[in-house]
């Protein structure tokens, strides 16, 4: 996912590619698809950061403002 999000954020050609687990494939083929694995990572990292982040808040502020209307009810 992150490859695909890469490639379509820089405008690249995306191919399709086999992972082996080899020292071989690691130094010969990934830096062919190590910038736009990068940039999809990034950028899936930081949406999902943010989209947590603000989730989080958003929470907080709700069970505040719950316990908020809770001790004016009982007063």
């Amino acid at each position: 996912m992150e490859y695909k999000i890469g490639t379509n954020l820089l405008m690249l050609q995306e191919t399709r590619f086999y992972f082996e687990l080899s020292w071989d494939w690691f130094f010969h083929e990934m830096p062919k698809y190590w910038l736009p694995l990068f940039t999809g990572a990034m950028i899936t990292s930081l949406f999902c950061g943010c989209t947590g982040y603000l989730s989080v808040q958003w929470f907080w502020r709700w069970h505040v403002l719950q316990r908020w209307r809770q001790r004016r009810h009982r007063k």
